[in-house]
């Protein structure tokens, strides 16, 4: 029979036991060593160089307001001497911030609104470079 509060403890000891467990793999922790946006044809490419691999979390923001946004947690990353923003090249986006939280960077793209985009993203892992190209979509 559990008593109240023993599962509590119980959970938290088995927490406290993977924290001690997933503790080293943070000293090999990726970073997130440079983000460059550059414009090819109509479109806008992100790239990010890794300093090893890492899936990133990819959503749009704004889809119903006058902000559409594409955001990438980078989700364990750290980064050092990373821009706070990035003035973006092609017509589609106002800009390109890059945020240094304590458990990811996240990167935003600030899109024009009132257009359709495609979004297209990929890792090079020759290079550890996760690469996102933004371009409008033309069957709307």
């Amino acid at each position: 029979m559990v008593r109240p509060g023993s599962l509590g403890a119980a959970v938290m000891v088995l927490c406290l036991a993977l924290a001690f467990t997933l503790a080293p793999a943070q000293a090999d922790q990726v970073r997130v060593k440079e983000v460059k946006v550059v414009a090819e044809d109509d479109k806008l490419v992100l790239q990010v160089d890794l300093s090893g691999r890492l899936t990133p979390k990819l959503f749009p923001l704004g889809r119903k307001t006058k902000k559409p946004r594409v955001v990438i947690d980078f989700v364990g990353a750290q980064g050092r001497r990373l821009p706070e923003s990035i003035k973006s090249p092609s017509p589609m986006a106002s800009a390109v911030r890059v945020g240094r939280h304590p458990d990811k960077i996240r990167v935003v793209i600030d899109l024009v609104p009132g257009r359709l985009y495609h979004v297209e993203q990929w890792f090079r892992r020759d290079i550890n470079r996760y690469i996102l190209v933004v371009s409008a979509d033309r069957s709307s």
